[in-house]
């Protein structure tokens, strides 16, 4: 099933002026997990994508520090309230690579799935749990952060 974004309802957007504030948007997102999470994080180089995901760690109560798996393409968080998956994709080649490590029972397995780069596999995300994030550059330290989804269902994300 291919994601078509004018398929998609905005759910909420919001700026962020700093690192510290995309951490604090992560973190209150992180504290509303509920487990089975889907965030697909789209943006370019230097978006702050992985100080969102640090702070949606946090907020799931993840005191290791989290750092992209560029290289390493998952890295798994055990010591918050609920696993954390964490996949950068920069260097994926092919889907298949994610099958060989088992993608399926990462993305079904009750933990949160947080994708960076995510559009590189756009088609081989589905879930009724799947949240969109893409994240522009506004400025030097502003960026736009809209959330969106198929439905209305993870919008508990943000209440």
């Amino acid at each position: 099933m291919k994601r078509k974004s004018d398929e998609l309802f905005i759910l909420k957007t919001y700026t962020t002026k700093s690192e510290e504030e995309t951490i604090k948007l992560g973190i209150e997102i992180g504290k509303r997990c509920r487990g089975g999470e889907i965030i697909a994080l789209i943006g370019d180089l230097g978006a702050g994508k992985t100080n969102f995901v640090k702070g949606i760690g946090k907020g799931l109560g993840i005191e290791r520090l989290i750092t992209s798996p560029t290289f390493v393409i998952c890295q798994t968080y055990t010591s918050g309230r609920l696993i954390l998956y964490h996949f950068d994709l920069y260097r994926l080649s092919d889907f298949s690579e994610l099958e060989d490590m088992g993608w399926y029972d990462f993305i079904n397995s009750g933990g949160v799935t947080i994708i960076e780069w995510a559009d590189k596999i756009e088609e081989y995300i589905v879930s009724e749990n799947l949240l969109w994030v893409n994240i522009k550059i506004i400025a030097e330290n502003i960026r736009e952060f809209v959330f969106s989804s198929e439905d209305e269902k993870m919008s508990y994300l943000f209440n």
